[in-house]
């Protein structure tokens, strides 16, 4: 009875912590070790992704850093990803977002596919 019980302990630790998410189908806020796009690439956390150029002249529009968008210094640099995670709400849907380290104590967030589909990266 005792293994029984280990048991089901042990696997429903695993239960909240998925390892990759698929497009259309992130329905909770978590975090990811690997990413199926809409596009079909595949991102891994420590990837490298190559950021591109602004899709607004204030800079960033979907890139951003503590709340606001990066400035342009950031076009055309390799990023190392160290964190895949969605946010959202169900009523709303969820969103992958990919973070890296940045330039000061917060991470920069990429909101993926809007990025990728504006050229950001």
């Amino acid at each position: 009875m005792k293994e029984l019980l280990f048991l089901v302990l042990v696997t429903s630790c695993f239960w909240g912590y998925s390892q990759k998410a698929d497009y259309g189908y992130l329905t909770q806020k978590s975090s990811y070790q690997k990413y199926l796009s809409k596009s079909g690439d595949i991102l891994n956390v420590a990837d490298t992704l190559m950021i591109g150029i602004p899709s607004s002249d204030l800079g960033f529009m979907y890139i951003s850093q503590g709340g606001y968008g990066v400035n342009n210094e950031l076009s055309h640099k390799k990023v190392i990803i160290n964190k895949l995670r969605t946010y959202g709400k169900k009523s709303q849907g969820f969103k992958m977002y990919v973070h890296f380290k940045g330039y000061g104590l917060a991470p920069v967030v990429i909101d993926y596919e809007t990025a990728l589909e504006t050229g950001e990266i």
